[in-house]
């Protein structure tokens, strides 16, 4: 045997040992084993934040916003012309001119002359009056002297004391006698008329003496003026603006689901009715010189027409002394001021308010029972920014789950977190705005 075939042979043996050294320990190894413990798998069950179902009453706010506007709004226009004299230290954009007081004052020299001689014509008339009633009351009396020959003529003519000529003679001096008492009567009611003409003329002169004095019947601020002391100024020409003071109004548009929840609106007044504690209250809010401030209103009438655009009625909100008790925590609510405005409208009665996160698929909520998490359709009454008010579906004490959960099947086992079950709302709660927020 050659050294090459040798250490083949050798090699090979090599390989048989060693195989067969793996398989004695493997046997061992199979010989000697343990089996290992059966690990039992633990459930994990989620942890869910839930609040406690509580009935209550909760008062819907409706919100809306609109733009303030002057519920009395007119223009400065004198009705006789002339001079202006003099002008209200306060006539200005922005001044405030309280009842009565005079803003304009024209000249009256040439109204004084035209008083004094609507005077004079007038004593003229009556004069002329007192002198007809002596013609007339002259008149009346030779009518009656007329009358009373003319039957004792005829009485005479009769008996044959007297000719026929003597009592055709008696018989046209009466007649004449009643022809000038007529026509005295007449002219009496002719001169009557131009005492009349005469009192009217005087009070149409006092009339334009007392316009001269531009006054107005309300409290008022001024929008505009165009006139100073010493211009001519036209009967019929306007000379500034200014709105009253005693009121403000706030159109809001509503849409028609929103108007259900107001107790009570007239609708189309043809008056607006005086505010009484049977009409809607509102709240205005609007930022001034930095601050969020606040006015008290009511809802009074709704405008006489839907709007064809956006198909929504205008509430007409009334803030009455929009003026009264400046400070500087209450200032003035001004004509065309942005306000938000909150409307409280009726009560709902007996629902459950539930954050609006908790309801899915619009109207299905999640509730903990005995453990497991139940899948449980509700009846919705209203919904809100944050809250959903449910009218049918739950009970009292019931556990609502608030929080997220990627994976829900009805039925799975829950665990409640500690600390669950906060309160509901309070009872001023976010008042209502357009939309929902996406699940």
């Amino acid at each position: 045997m050659s050294w090459r075939e040798n250490k083949t042979l050798q090699q090979l043996l090599l390989v048989v040992a060693a195989l067969a050294v793996g398989g004695v320990v493997a046997g061992a190894l199979v010989l000697t084993r343990t089996t290992p413990p059966r690990e039992v798998r633990q459930v994990v069950r989620p942890v869910v934040d839930v609040v406690l179902a509580q009935r209550q009453a909760v008062p819907v706010k409706i919100k809306g916003h609109g733009t303030v506007q002057s519920t009395v709004r007119t223009q400065l226009v004198p009705e006789v012309g002339g001079r202006v004299v003099s002008v209200h230290q306060r006539m200005f954009s922005g001044g405030f001119i309280p009842t009565g007081e005079p803003l304009v004052v024209i000249d009256r020299s040439d109204y004084d002359l035209a008083v004094e001689e609507a005077r004079a014509q007038l004593e003229q008339a009556r004069a002329a009056l007192a002198a007809m009633e002596t013609r007339v009351a002259e008149a009346g009396t030779n009518l009656e002297d007329a009358s009373r020959e003319l039957k004792r003529v005829q009485e005479l003519y009769e008996r044959g004391v007297m000719s026929r000529r003597d009592a055709d003679k008696a018989e046209t001096a009466w007649q004449v006698a009643e022809i000038r008492f007529q026509k005295e009567k007449a002219e009496l009611k002719t001169v009557q008329s131009r005492l009349e003409a005469a009192r009217v003329a005087v009070r149409r002169a006092e009339l334009n003496l007392n316009r001269t004095r531009i006054t107005l019947p309300f409290d008022a601020v001024v929008l505009s003026e165009h006139v100073d002391a010493g211009q001519y100024v036209m009967a019929g020409q306007s000379i500034g603006e200014v709105y009253g003071t005693s009121t403000v109004e706030i159109p809001v548009p509503l849409e028609d689901q929103q108007l259900k929840w107001l107790p009570t609106v007239p609708i189309a007044a043809h008056k607006s009715p005086k505010v009484s504690s049977s009409l809607p209250r509102a709240e205005i809010t609007a930022p001034f010189a930095g601050r969020i401030r606040r006015w008290k209103g009511h809802v009074v009438r709704t405008e006489g027409q839907i709007d064809p655009k956006s198909r929504m009625l205008n509430v007409v909100v009334r803030v009455e002394d929009p003026l009264q008790g400046l400070s500087a925590d209450q200032p003035p609510l001004l004509p065309g001021t942005f306000v938000e405005v909150t409307i409280h409208g009726t009560t709902l009665r007996d629902v459950f308010p539930v954050p609006d996160h908790a309801i899915h698929n619009e109207d299905e909520l999640w509730v903990v029972r005995d453990g497991r998490l139940r899948v449980q359709k509700v009846r919705i009454a209203r919904r809100q920014r944050d809250w959903v008010y449910v009218a049918a579906g739950l009970e009292e004490g019931q556990q609502v789950i608030v929080s997220p959960m990627d994976v829900v099947t009805d039925g799975m086992e829950v665990r409640v977190a500690s600390g669950s079950g906060a309160a509901p709302p309070p009872e001023d709660a976010n008042p209502e705005t357009q939309g929902r927020r996406p699940k």
